[in-house]
């Protein structure tokens, strides 16, 4: 065996010219291209929005702490940091929910993080105006913003019992010795 025989890719079929066995959808513990690709695409649009939203608690926290702290009262400055507090944890959340692909729906990762994307913006973002301007009826904002991060999590938690969708099955591993014994015999076939 070459060097360059060695290093086949996965999805190659083999260049010895023996024929590899084609699996189908059917017995694959693979789900289509299409359906991998728009999951991956959604996946990539949490990363990112997670990971500005993370990033901005970075800046802004620490703009807090060295630019507003001489400007702003101690309860105000409280109040700013809540709000980066907040947004820190959720962008957080949103990094990690491409990792819970196997064990939730496209459809309910797509409706938590809505929720949580609209709870920062309303719930941080109602905090740090608040606290730079005085202006007190941005205060009532903060809870909605804080409702949307509660149905956010309790949304998460109906997706994680609720499981993954009939097409993101076809993605996971057998569950039980049965399954692993047909799976193997259809692709013995």
């Amino acid at each position: 065996m070459t060097n360059s025989e060695r290093h086949i890719k996965p999805h190659q079929p083999p260049s010895d010219g023996s024929k590899a066995k084609t699996r189908t959808a059917s017995n694959s513990p693979s789900i289509s291209s299409s359906t991998e690709e728009a999951s991956t695409t959604v996946a990539k649009v949490y990363v990112i929005i997670g990971a500005v939203i993370a990033g901005l608690a970075v800046v802004l926290g620490a703009f807090a702490a060295h630019g507003l702290k001489g400007v702003l009262l101690p309860s105000e400055l409280i109040t700013f940091e809540t709000g980066v507090r907040y947004q820190m944890y959720h962008g957080i959340a949103l990094l990690c929910l491409p990792g819970l692909a196997t064990k939730v729906s496209t459809a309910w990762a797509n409706r938590v993080a809505l929720c949580f994307i609209t709870g920062c913006l309303f719930f941080s973002g109602s905090l740090y105006l608040l606290a730079t301007t005085g202006v007190k009826w941005f205060g009532p904002i903060t809870p909605l913003g804080g409702v949307f991060f509660i149905v956010g999590w309790i949304l998460l938690i109906v997706a994680l019992v609720k499981g993954p969708s009939t097409s993101s099955t076809l993605s996971r591993a057998p569950s039980s010795a049965h399954e692993s014994h047909e799976s193997n015999h259809t692709s013995n076939q």
